[in-house]
């Protein structure tokens, strides 16, 4: 897990509940197959000017989904411990995720047929409802915190499970 500097405990206790999306049985599926189709901004901006906006638009949709749902997690968490203000901010994160799924939604068959999306112009989907300084993914973290980018030609997810066999972290 990257975190941007400046990142308060609170928000990486935050990210914690996409890793446990991750390794869940009924949306792991879902992360990787985001993060592996969408590995960098070039690569969402290539499939944007190869005019793939409707496999744009479905990698888009997914975003929202797992965003919910952890943000439902986080503000199920902080109504247990007591947690007021988490609760408050979980719940307007939850509002504003449900009209981005809206806005998504609400893309039609024509404007994909049209050409370029302004919502899919914006950004690829694993950096929105982001704050702060983003720092562009490149792979996978090895032990001691050295970045890994794509080695000897093999896939994102290929580099990223290797990482985490080297540091102990188990896969399937």
């Amino acid at each position: 897990m990257l975190a941007r500097p400046g990142a308060s405990a609170k928000d990486i206790a935050e990210e914690t509940v996409h890793l446990e999306q991750l390794f869940s049985a009924s949306k792991g599926e879902l992360v990787w197959k985001l993060y592996d189709a969408v590995p960098d901004k070039a690569a969402w901006r290539a499939m944007g000017e190869a005019g793939h906006q409707a496999q744009q638009l479905e990698l888009y949709k997914t975003k929202p989904w797992l965003e919910i749902d952890a943000h439902m997690e986080l503000r199920a968490r902080f109504a247990a411990s007591g947690d007021v203000e988490g609760v408050i901010e979980a719940e307007e994160t939850l509002a504003e995720l449900q009209a981005l799924r809206r806005r998504a939604a609400s893309v039609t068959e024509e404007e994909l047929a049209a050409g370029p999306v302004e919502l899919l112009k914006e950004e690829p989907p694993w950096l929105f409802a982001k704050t702060g300084e983003v720092v562009e993914k490149r792979g996978a973290v090895r032990q001691g915190g050295e970045v890994l980018g794509p080695q000897g030609g093999t896939t994102p997810r290929a580099d990223r499970r290797q990482a985490m066999r080297e540091t102990g972290i188990p896969t399937s």
